[in-house]
């Protein structure tokens, strides 16, 4: 079986039975030649591998050309890889995988003869026939219409030769195979028969063998009168060359069939390799072959796809300025810039030239912005030159004019910019600076602090050691110019405050101190009917008649409410002493603004 590829630019392949690989298909692997990590390779059943895929005598074999070889001795199907490995100077290039199944099965042993064969207009019995190089010699077998033919030439089956005769050309050993059509059978071979060409040779001849990129090499034969010409490539005739040289312009494996009008035979070529893999043009890879850049800018070039048994030089308009073999420069100034190539054969490349202009940058100013406070209600107008820019930013409520709300930014660090668009980089540009709205400062007053009567409370509104602080009116205060002074009021009185930060922004707040005179409240009382202690007394209490005093159970039922404390709590519910515990009272007077909780014992 001929698992042969062909390579049109006469590389050298070499093949192998490989360990085919888990969820892959066959397809060209390029660069590292290895697996995915993704598909592991297949792994063999005990007696099996890559070398013993169909076992037999022999087993599963590839030639260095591709003939597969197997004569099997086992049944069923199996799986196998072969492995083509492309090479050019030495080096690896490629790489193709196929996989294949190839089904043995058991056939009958064969009911036909073996095929007679035989080559026509020779002796029945002949072994061996020699013809002159490029003529034909017919062979036949046996015709049946029921039989089946293929013809082979040194074990390998010609394509397309599957009737009972054969004209052939090509020296080697030829057999026959015939089996039955449409019936599983052993096939039966044929006798061989050698075919010898008879041939002189001549040979090919060319200034080099190695041509520079985009240059051409003629190749010639042997010249003389009367002489007739056929040129092959990689065994493939060229069409409509017949001169004794050929012009080459590409790679390949070149040779020459020569006819001499007093001989039959004719004069066969060795075979010539031509090789174009020197002097591939020079490409630069950059951002694009016209680039602008703004003063203090530099762009990089570099070589695409840099060889390294080929040496670079780079040039500007006055010429050559590295010859370090540099596969990249770094430049910055305006000029042409071009990169040239040599390779170990001398020839050479030059790349398209790249051009960089360099402009001056243009210089954005844009004034500082005070520092505002969040209640400021005056609009700002930003300023920056030159004009012809737009500003952005939180709070810019019109772009073109520049004009700024602090209140539409809100408190905190806003960036603002300004930005021109030119028709360059270098004629585009933006500045920035930032709008700091600060917080005002806060204020933590209650609307109402409760006081009584010859007792003092303290104000307290933060006492930030970065604020200074004025409380309006000063009256009954110990200092009216800290945060949380003392106030010893003698009747009700409300407060105003003004607090101003380092940054001159203030606030204000307002504090009711009401006046009340003081409710005792004992938390343990002992209804046991002795005279003492029998009744929950709150003194001072007479002072607020619409005093509202609840007490509540563990539940939260009301077992007690009264609206004035005329009639003292005595420890009964509708008659009934409560059980001794803990109970929760309050009591609300002075409309509101004064009321106590907490925790009633009651004891027995």
């Amino acid at each position: 079986m001929n698992f042969g590829a062909e390579d049109s630019d006469g590389d050298d392949l070499k093949y192998s039975l490989v360990t085919p690989w888990v969820g892959i298909v066959g397809d060209r692997i390029e660069e590292s030649f290895q697996p995915n990590a993704n598909y592991p390779e297949a792994k063999w059943l005990s007696g099996f591998n890559a070398q013993n895929a169909i076992p037999g005598s022999p087993p599963l074999s590839i030639s260095s050309k591709g003939i597969l070889t197997v004569k099997a001795n086992t049944l069923g199907l199996f799986v196998f890889t072969v492995q083509v490995e492309e090479f050019r100077n030495g080096v690896k290039i490629g790489l193709v995988r196929r996989e294949f199944q190839l089904l043995v099965i058991d056939c009958p042993p064969s009911p036909i003869p073996n095929p007679v064969l035989s080559a026509v207009g020779y002796a029945a019995n002949i072994n061996e026939v020699s013809v002159c190089f490029g003529k034909e010699v017919n062979f036949e077998t046996n015709t049946n219409p029921n039989w089946e033919y293929q013809w082979q030439l040194d074990d390998d089956n010609i394509k397309g030769a599957t009737t009972n005769s054969l004209k052939a050309k090509e020296p080697g050993i030829y057999t026959v195979n015939i089996s039955q059509k449409n019936t599983c059978s052993a096939a039966r071979e044929s006798r061989v028969i050698t075919l010898k060409t008879k041939a002189d040779t001549t040979k090919l001849n060319a200034r080099n063998k190695s041509v520079c990129f985009g240059e051409s090499v003629k190749v010639n034969a042997k010249n003389g009168f009367g002489l007739t010409y056929e040129w092959f490539r990689n065994g493939k005739k060229i069409i409509n060359e017949t001169n004794s040289s050929l012009l080459v312009k590409d790679n390949g494996k070149y040779s020459a069939y020569v006819s001499e009008p007093s001989s039959s035979c004719v004069l066969k070529s060795d075979t010539l390799k031509i090789d174009f893999s020197f002097g591939v043009p020079v490409k630069l890879t950059t951002l694009k072959l016209d680039t602008t850049l703004c003063e203090g800018e530099n762009v990089k070039l570099s070589i695409d796809s840099p060889k390294a048994d080929v040496k670079y030089s780079w040039y500007d308009e006055l010429g050559i300025f590295s010859t370090g073999n540099q596969t990249s420069v770094t430049i910055s100034k305006k000029g042409n810039y071009f990169a040239k190539s040599e390779d170990l054969g001398l020839c050479k490349s030059t790349s398209d030239t790249f051009k960089l202009d360099v402009l001056d940058k243009i210089n954005i100013t844009f004034d500082k912005i005070d520092t505002l406070c969040s209640d400021a209600l005056s609009i700002v107008n930003l300023k920056a030159t030159p004009t012809g820019g737009v500003f952005s930013g939180k709070g810019v409520i019109d772009i073109n004019a520049g004009t700024f709300d602090p209140q539409k930014a809100g408190t905190g660090s806003h960036d603002l910019t300004y930005e021109i668009s030119g028709s360059t980089a270098c004629r585009s540009g933006k500045s920035v600076q930032k709008a700091v709205i600060l917080a005002l400062p806060v204020i933590t007053l209650p609307k109402q602090i409760q006081a009584f009567k010859g007792n003092s409370v303290i104000l307290n509104s933060g006492n930030n050691k970065g604020y200074t602080y004025k409380w309006q009116p000063d009256q009954w205060l110990n200092n009216a110019n800290v945060g949380n002074p003392e106030s010893s009021p003698l009747q009700a009185i409300e407060y105003q405050l003004i607090v101003s930060d380092k940054h001159g922004c203030t606030s204000e707040g307002k504090v009711l101190v009401s006046v009340s005179d003081r409710i005792y409240i004992p938390d343990i009382f002992t209804p046991n009917n002795d005279s003492q202690n029998d009744i929950w007394e709150l003194k001072g209490s007479d002072k607020y008649p619409d005093v509202e005093v609840s007490i509540f159970n563990c539940w939260g039922e009301v077992v007690f409410y009264s609206k004035g404390y005329d009639v003292p709590f005595d420890g009964t519910y509708r008659g009934q002493p409560l059980p001794i515990g803990t109970y929760i009272y309050k009591v609300v007077a002075s409309n509101n603004n004064y009321i106590l909780t907490g925790g009633l014992e009651i004891m027995r």
